[in-house]
């Protein structure tokens, strides 16, 4: 039997190969061929973008990128052949289905799915290793300084060596240019079918930050120091002797201050207290030279409140309690206030025998008994009285006559 070789005749093409004579007759008179064609391809980013990075060789500009680094990105594809049929087993689509994708200006490398795999029909995930190796749609280096210059533009007060001292990231929109080629291979004796599609793929570019630039940072002038002037008080303490007390009232409390001067000056100041205690005002005289010094001492004196107009019980009446504190005032130079020197006082009677209980009265001298009639002794001088009688009439004392005791001299004589 006589052998021919087919050759292309449209987009679609044949694979060169002999058949015997017979099979064309076959073919002529009507018998089916199993011939494919590509009925839908597509192409789409994802957000596994592939990666390019740009560093500085002198801290002036980026200029060159990394070369050799690859790094792992991802891109979607929709393949439809004509054959196999659906619910054909993955035999017949391995058969069929072929892809191919490219990237430019990148190396890729374990790209899966690839070459003949059942995993392209319809919608197939492919993974791939992407080496940036030069050239493409887009220049990285041109990308980082046109954003360097956007940034200096509108980051008033940052130099470029801050800028580049810290590099950034940017997702540069349609960067490089893919591809994807779909070839439907005939699932018997037959023709072969493919079609290209291209998209513009975003890529992530990683603008390095360059130790050279950090080094040129102009360092800033220092700032005049503050000088900060001293208060002429450093600051004042106050003790109270005694700062408890227990026992007779009233009770004195001595208030002994110092103030610390920074430097020489003059010094008006007093000692303030609970209840509205206050000292006249005092005054340190300016001294030679500043440290501590101590202020004029003073005497605040505790004692029980009055109780005029209450009725008392007596030495056992209760204690009395008082808490109080004490203060130095400086009213100049600089007006300020010591902390706080509290005190208790407990004002105590003296001991009495049985708390609450009265004290025994002290025995007096006993009164002298009257006297009375004649018989009776009687003080020198003392005049004796004796009754006597005295007749009223009648009319006067009724129907009986009464009888009045008048008193009479000692010298007088018993009628």
């Amino acid at each position: 039997m006589k052998h021919f070789t087919l050759v292309p005749t449209h987009s679609g093409f044949f694979r060169p190969f002999t058949i015997p004579v017979g099979v064309l007759f076959l073919l002529a008179s009507g018998l089916p061929a199993h011939a494919n064609q590509v009925e839908d391809v597509k192409l789409e980013e994802t957000s596994l973008r592939p990666v390019v990075e740009v560093y500085s060789s002198d801290g002036e500009r980026w200029d060159k990128f990394v070369q050799g680094k690859s790094a792992p990105f991802r891109v979607k594809a929709y393949s439809e052949c004509k054959y196999p049929l659906h619910g054909d087993n993955e035999d017949k689509l391995t058969k069929a289905y072929e892809g191919k994708l490219s990237l430019g200006g990148f190396s890729l490398s374990n790209v899966d799915p690839s070459g003949k795999s059942w995993r392209f029909w319809l919608w197939a995930t492919i993974n791939g290793q992407a080496t940036y190796v030069g050239g493409g749609k887009t220049d990285p280096v041109e990308v980082c300084n046109a954003e360097l210059d956007k940034r200096l533009a509108t980051q008033g007060g940052v130099s470029k060596y801050e800028i580049l001292a810290k590099g950034f990231d940017l997702v540069y929109p349609a960067a490089y240019r893919a591809s994807f080629t779909l070839t439907c291979n005939p699932t018997g004796l037959g023709f072969i079918d493919y079609r290209t599609v291209t998209a513009d793929i975003s890529a992530r570019i990683k603008c390095l930050a360059s130790p050279k630039a950090a080094a040129k940072i102009p360092k800033p002038k220092p700032k005049p120091k503050k000088v900060d002037l001293a208060l002429p008080i450093k600051g004042v303490k106050l003790k109270l002797d005694p700062d408890y007390h227990q026992g007779q009232c009233p009770v004195s409390i001595r208030l002994d201050a110092t103030v610390d001067l920074n430097y020489p000056a003059e010094v008006k100041y007093q000692y303030i207290g609970d209840k509205g205690f206050k000292t006249p005002v005092f005054t340190l005289p300016k001294k030679a030279k500043g440290g501590a010094w101590n202020l004029k001492p003073w005497k605040r004196s505790i004692e029980r409140p009055s109780r005029q107009g209450m009725l008392s019980a007596g030495p056992g009446k209760k204690p009395y309690f008082h808490a109080g504190w004490m203060k130095v005032k400086i009213l100049s130079p600089v007006p300020m206030t010591s902390a706080p020197a509290k005190f208790k006082v407990r004002c105590i009677d003296a001991k009495v025998p049985g708390p609450g209980k009265l004290a025994p009265p002290v025995p007096g001298p006993k009164p002298k008994k009257p006297v009375f009639g004649s018989g009776a002794p009687r003080e020198p001088g003392q005049p004796r009285t004796v009754p006597r009688p005295v007749l009223q009439s009648p009319a006067a004392a009724g129907s009986r006559p009464a009888i009045r005791v008048a008193p009479v001299k000692p010298d007088d004589k018993a009628d």
